[in-house]
C-alpha cells in the first residue's frame, strides 16, 4: 500500500514510488509484488522460499543475483539461513514489513535531496525496497547505476521499521556512497583493507548520517535498548578487545554483524568507527578530508585511537 500523498507510477515495467512535492527520488518498490505472489504462500518455510525465489525474485533477476552470490560468498547457504531467519519474521511481522515500507517511501525523497546537495548532485542513487533474505541496508549498485537495497524482514526483525529510525539506516548507507565518491571515484584511492579499513569505512558512513541530519542510531533501536549508553561505558574493553582480535587475526564480524553478540552487546564496531571519524573532524579535518586519508594513514590514526580509548579504565 502506497501512503497517501506519495504517487506512485509504473516505470520500466517496475513499480516505482515516485516524488514528494521538492525532490523526485529514483525508488524501485518490489512490496506490491511480494504481497501478491509471496504472501499467499507462507505455509511452509519451502514454500516461501520458492515463491521468493521463482515468482517474486523472478522479476529482478540481477538483484536475485545479487543476492545469492553474497550468501555463496560467505559459504552460507541462503536456504538455510532464509528458513531460519527470515521466514519466522514473513510469519509474524507483516505489519511491521508494511509500516517500514510506507516509512521508507515518505523518507527517502527529502533524504535523497539532502544527499544530493552534500556531494554536489554528481551521483544519483536508485532506492530498492524490497523483502530480503538476510540484510537491512546495502550499498551497492545496480542498473548501471549507484543503488541502496533496503531490505524489510530484516528492518522488521531487528524493530527498525519507524521511520527515524529508517532514517539513520538509509543515511548510513549513503555514507558509503558519499565515501566511495570522495574517495574512489573523485581521487582513484583504493578502499583500505583490513579490519582497521572496516572500522573507519562503517564509521565513516554512520557520521555522514549525522550529516544528513540524522540524530537517532538505528543500531540503538528496536531489539537494542540501552545499546548507546553501553557501548560509551564499554568502550576501552570493547577497544582492547578489537586490538586483540586483529593482533591475533581473529573473526570482527562479532563487532559488525548483528547476529553475533559480544559481551551481550552486537554491533559495537560501529559505535568505535563513529567515535574515531568523530574525533579526526575534532581535529579540524572535513568528512572529504576524511574519506581521502591515504590507507597508511587510515591504519594509524584506527590504531592510535583504540590504543588511547583501551587505556582509560
Amino acid at each position: 500500500m502506497v501512503p497517501q500523498g506519495v504517487p506512485h507510477r509504473v516505470g520500466e515495467g517496475l513499480p516505482v514510488a515516485v516524488e514528494n512535492a521538492k525532490h523526485d527520488a529514483l525508488i524501485t518498490d518490489t512490496w506490491p509484488w511480494y504481497v501478491g505472489t509471496v504472501l499467499p504462500h507462507l505455509e511452509t518455510a519451502d514454500s516461501f522460499l520458492d515463491a521468493w525465489h521463482d515468482r517474486y525474485m523472478s522479476r529482478w533477476l540481477a538483484i536475485r543475483r545479487m543476492c545469492l552470490r553474497d550468501y555463496e560468498k560467505q559459504g552460507e547457504s541462503w536456504r538455510e539461513l532464509g528458513a531460519k531467519w527470515t521466514y519466522p519474521v514473513v510469519q509474524s511481522a507483516h505489519r511491521e514489513m508494511a509500516r517500514g515500507h510506507a516509512a521508507l517511501l515518505n523518507a527517502l525523497p527529502d533524504l535523497d535531496a539532502s544527499y544530493q546537495v552534500l556531494t554536489g548532485g554528481h551521483s544519483r542513487i536508485r532506492y530498492v525496497i524490497l523483502v530480503d533474505i538476510g540484510f537491512a541496508g546495502w550499498a551497492t549498485s545496480y542498473r548501471g547505476r549507484r543503488a541502496v537495497l533496503l531490505g524489510l524482514a530484516q528492518i522488521a526483525r531487528l524493530g527498525w521499521h519507524r521511520a527515524a529510525c529508517l532514517r539513520d539506516l538509509v543515511g548510513h548507507e549513503l555514507g558509503h556512497h558519499s565515501h566511495q565518491l570522495w574517495r574512489h571515484g573523485k581521487r582513484g584511492l583504493k578502499p583500505v583493507e583490513g579490519p582497521f579499513g572496516q572500522l573507519y569505512e562503517e564509521g565513516f558512513a554512520q557520521r555522514l548520517s549525522r550529516a544528513l541530519g540524522n540524530r537517532r542510531w538505528h543500531q540503538a533501536s528496536g531489539n537494542w535498548r540501552g545499546w548507546l549508553a553501553r557501548c560509551r561505558r564499554q568502550l576501552p574493553r570493547l577497544a582492547r578487545k578489537f586490538l586483540a582480535t586483529v593482533r591475533t587475526h581473529g573473526d570482527i564480524r562479532p563487532f559488525f554483524g548483528d547476529w553475533f553478540e559480544l559481551d551481550g552487546l552486537s554491533m559495537t564496531g560501529y559505535f568505535m568507527g563513529h567515535e574515531l571519524i568523530a574525533g579526526l573532524e575534532r581535529r579540524g579535518m572535513s568528512l572529504r578530508n576524511i574519506a581521502q586519508l591515504p590507507s597508511q594513514v587510515v591504519v594509524e590514526e584506527a590504531e592510535r585511537y583504540l590504543r588511547s580509548v583501551s587505556e582509560k579504565d
